[in-house]
């Protein structure tokens, strides 16, 4: 980032937006700055610093808990109120993001927003159908689902994210986060989140998320009909499971091929949802 000459610190949103949308092109939004450090855009000639904006908040109302998108991903790992949800899921991703170091820089929102199919933290927010607060002109809602394009990148344009909305309805969940990397603090060859909420001894939801397996992180609808208001069988979770092999597109790289993510999509698939319903592999 050598070609970098100015540093704003906006300290509304607005501001924020409106600096974007003057240098179009020319200038990023800097959070934990993480990922801007490692891509070095010989384009960028200034950046606008989120961290007077308020961002930084783990709270929650009656039907959500609000997570800023200045978090870091250290908070999450250490906040109660955060992992209330899935059995802690947030604090299990959190454990395999990086080093510590990178942790406590490192956001939520920035995470998010890079919007990498190996992101470590969106397979867990689609597990849990999280919705995400954009910042603009005018503010909007709308599901992490949506806010995550198909073909990569996301909704935002001259726009910020705000916060993530976690459903209180999934702190009734069970939840599972399993990844494959080269090493626990390097970036995910494949992983897998699931959720399960019960109700008596059938799955009245189920969600399965992958990373690393298609051009953006992704969930399975279709696997998890497989189980959603059944009682959960092997036959069932093994259906869950060969949808998902079905309907992921990985790729072969200097990371891992293809059949491999495939190969380990099946088994760690298996192997959170029978976590998620505490039945042994």
């Amino acid at each position: 980032m050598k070609n970098v000459r100015e540093i704003f610190k906006p300290t509304t949103i607005k501001e924020a937006v409106t600096l974007l949308r003057d240098y179009q092109g020319k200038c990023a939004y800097l959070a934990g700055g993480t990922n801007l450090v490692v891509e070095k855009d010989p384009e960028l000639e200034c950046l606008i610093d989120l961290h007077q904006l308020g961002l930084e908040y783990i709270r929650e109302d009656a039907d959500y808990v609000r997570i800023g998108a200045c978090t870091t991903i250290e908070e999450l790992y250490r906040s109660e109120l955060a992992n209330t949800f899935a059995n802690g899921l947030l604090a299990q991703v959190a454990g395999w993001f990086a080093s510590k170091q990178i942790r406590n820089v490192a956001t939520l929102g920035g995470n998010v927003a890079e919007g990498l199919s190996a992101a470590d933290m969106i397979p867990p927010l689609l597990a849990m159908d999280a919705q995400v607060v954009i910042a603009g002109e005018a503010e909007r809602t709308v599901s992490i689902a949506d806010f995550i394009q198909k073909e990569g990148g996301n909704l935002l344009r001259n726009d910020l994210v705000k916060e993530f909305l976690l459903p209180k309805e999934f702190q009734q969940a069970a939840g599972k986060f399993l990844k494959n990397a080269r090493t626990r603090e390097d970036i995910a060859i494949i992983s897998v989140t699931t959720t399960v909420i019960m109700q008596a001894d059938q799955c009245r939801k189920v969600r399965i998320a992958l990373g690393a397996v298609a051009p953006t992180a992704i969930r399975i609808p279709q696997a998890e009909s497989c189980l959603e208001g059944q009682i959960p069988t092997e036959d069932r979770i093994q259906q869950a499971v060969d949808m998902v092999v079905q309907h992921i597109h990985p790729i072969d790289n200097f990371r891992a091929s293809a059949q491999f993510r495939k190969d380990i999509s099946k088994v760690y698939t298996k192997q959170a949802l029978c976590e998620c319903l505490g039945i042994g592999v």
